[in-house]
């Protein structure tokens, strides 16, 4: 027992020192290092015909001042976009804004688009007019929340649809005078591994092992459950069940809630099934931190309701300490990473060390049953026979 209570010290020890480091949010959708694809449609009003094909943006670097990227299409050309004050300033092609900082997408949530003015690029010197508009915007990839700018110039009409969450461009539409209409739409965003990818299929494998764990644990006691056995450890024993199942119920919740914030979303476990319902083709690809503290804060979930069972199952209360031992690291494990990534704290980090907590408590609780257990008791016939042969 006193090695698990100095294991159980060291970790939070580990812990309380995470918490000192400065977390920071990063920005999402548009990441540095990835493949953006758009599909581009030109259709000729003379005659109909349409020209269609692929481009891809590459993401060379992006910061708070400056995006640069290179698209690759019929001809390969590198862009730039300048900020200043969360506001774009330049433009290498006005076409190629495909990023606006959330400064400027909540101006023009707002209804302000005065900041276009002051964009330095082609096509502006003719801006006759400009007007923006909010709506859901729906495409092949999903619907999103959008912010539409739409500009006038001497050469043409553009227009550019904005996801507000992430400031990436969606959909644009360029209209020549001569009737030509040019179309851009976002169709993927390529990461560099498949496992840092969230597809939706995989964010189901965790939950579901999950709820699993819960539902086997409920079957099998209620199959296979003994009788009660009474006594004066009874009190200690219904102890370490409330506090095991309680930190059990708190690990699974711990996993379909968010874990972190930002200015405009709400994060969720990579691979959780909040994943899989709020999965569109921004969800940003986790690192590698993220990702195992994922699993572990599953496997933490998964193995508390084992020690559900065994308490109500086996008599084996080794095994019973080794199981809650392990949901311990697990969860343990899974904040210490998610820590690490940097990201706000939100209600999910919490829940688990509650439940670490908790099983803490069932630990001890479990101890003091084993000591009463085993304690021998004092002979006391022993008592009257000296007494006789004092006499």
């Amino acid at each position: 027992m006193k090695k698990t209570t100095l294991a159980l010290t060291i970790s939070f020890m580990v812990l309380t020192s995470l918490f000192i480091m400065q977390c920071s949010c990063q920005p999402v959708g548009i990441q540095e290092g990835k493949t953006i694809t758009y599909s581009y449609i030109r259709t000729y009003s003379g005659d109909g015909t349409m020209q269609m094909g692929n481009a891809d943006y590459i993401i060379e670097s992006i910061n708070d001042t400056s995006l640069e990227f290179t698209i690759i299409g019929r001809t390969t050309v590198s862009a730039l976009i300048k900020y200043e004050n969360g506001y774009p300033v330049y433009a290498s092609m006005i076409e190629a804004l495909i990023y606006l900082p959330p400064q400027a997408i909540q101006a023009s949530q707002q209804g302000n688009i005065a900041w276009v003015d002051n964009i330095d690029a082609n096509l502006m010197v003719g801006l006759n007019d400009k007007s923006v508009e909010t709506f859901d915007l729906y495409t092949g990839t999903g619907t999103y929340k959008s912010v539409n700018i739409t500009m006038q110039f001497t050469g043409g009409t553009l227009s550019l649809f904005y996801d507000v969450n992430t400031g990436a461009l969606l959909y644009q539409e360029f209209r020549y005078p001569t009737g030509d209409i040019v179309t851009q739409s976002m169709t993927s965003i390529n990461y560099t591994s498949w496992l840092l990818s969230n597809t939706n299929y995989l964010s189901l494998i965790l939950p579901i092992l999950t709820l699993a764990s819960i539902i086997i644990t409920v079957l099998v006691c209620v199959v296979r459950r003994k009788p009660k056995s009474v006594g004066a450890k009874d009190a200690s024993s219904k102890n370490a069940l409330v506090f095991t199942l309680v930190a059990a119920v708190l690990a699974v919740v711990a996993v379909f809630v968010p874990w972190s914030q930002t200015q405009t979303a709400l994060t969720y476990l990579p691979y959780s099934l909040p994943t899989y319902f709020t999965y569109n083709i921004f969800t940003p690809a986790p690192d590698l931190n993220f990702l195992v503290a994922s699993v572990t804060a599953h496997l933490a979930a998964i193995t508390t309701w084992v020690s559900v069972g065994l308490i109500l199952l086996s008599s084996k209360k080794t095994l019973l300490r080794i199981t809650s031992v392990v949901s311990i690291i697990f969860a343990i494990v899974s904040a210490a990473l998610f820590l690490l990534t940097g990201q706000s704290i939100h209600v999910g980090m919490p829940l688990v060390l509650a439940s670490v907590a908790l099983l803490a408590l069932s630990l001890v609780t479990s101890a003091k049953i084993i000591t009463i257990t085993i304690e021998p008791e004092k002979p006391s016939h022993n008592k009257p026979e000296a007494d006789q042969n004092q006499l």
